[in-house]
């Protein structure tokens, strides 16, 4: 659970699961002043809004299904897309490898949107965490997201409160592939730990604890484009 104090935090950024607990509070309107929303892979907003608020600054996937996803959703075509690479290991030199493979498969006309995880975020879920297993995408991007903020609002990651990755999507009535090459144990006991530093915080939990005045439009903007100039966009 986050600390009542770690709650008066800014709210500059949030990252949207897609886990069914996105639908356990009526958080939409919360997450649409956030000036930095982030949502995942096939994400689906419309007639979810009160829960899950529609607004989108970041559109985030797994390198796995980036082609298929930037091929599919064509009215999120103006969106900026990040990438978690999918490396195998959490050694660094496997990341070229792997991000060229992974852009080679996106469509040519779509490449310049395209970003990915920074490398050595893995590494770093290794060595300051204990991450031994292939990384989530929802890790990874978190993990990539707190390099650039000192906090990192979440919502809707069952997976970070003890779930077995079984659990499904919230827009598929409780269908949802399993994980099978991640070990959930590990990313909760991560997750829960930078809970507990203060850099990760459940939105549901502070809006209880803390409930703050939304930010003016000028000041979401001002926000948003900010982040969105420090997005290293170059694709060697």
């Amino acid at each position: 659970m986050a600390r009542p104090s770690a709650c008066t935090a800014p709210r500059e950024v949030i990252l949207i699961g897609n886990g069914p607990s996105a639908l356990a509070h009526r958080l939409g309107a919360h997450i649409d002043h956030f000036p930095n929303v982030v949502r995942f892979n096939e994400f689906q907003s419309l007639g979810f809004e009160p829960y899950v608020g529609g607004r989108l600054t970041l559109w985030a996937m797994s390198g796995n299904m980036a082609p298929t996803l930037l091929e599919t959703y064509h009215e999120r075509h103006q969106i900026p897309v990040l990438v978690a690479v999918p490396q195998r290991t959490y050694r660094n030199c496997t990341y070229p490898i792997v991000r060229r493979e992974t852009l080679s498969r996106v469509p040519p006309a779509m490449r310049h949107r395209v970003n990915f995880t920074e490398r050595g975020v893995a590494a770093e879920l290794h060595a300051r965490h204990g991450v031994t297993s292939r990384p989530s995408s929802g890790l990874l991007v978190l993990a990539h997201l707190l390099r650039h903020f000192r906090v990192v609002h979440i919502h809707g990651f069952d997976f970070f409160s003890g779930g077995d990755g079984k659990s499904g999507h919230y827009y598929a009535d409780g269908k949802g592939a399993a994980g099978k090459v991640h070990d959930t144990r590990q990313e909760t006991r991560v997750a829960r730990q930078l809970v507990a530093e203060g850099r990760v915080l459940p939105l549901s939990e502070c809006v209880a604890a803390s409930p703050v005045a939304p930010p003016t439009n000028n000041k979401v903007e001002s926000q948003r484009s900010s982040f969105q100039q420090n997005l290293n966009l170059d694709i060697m």
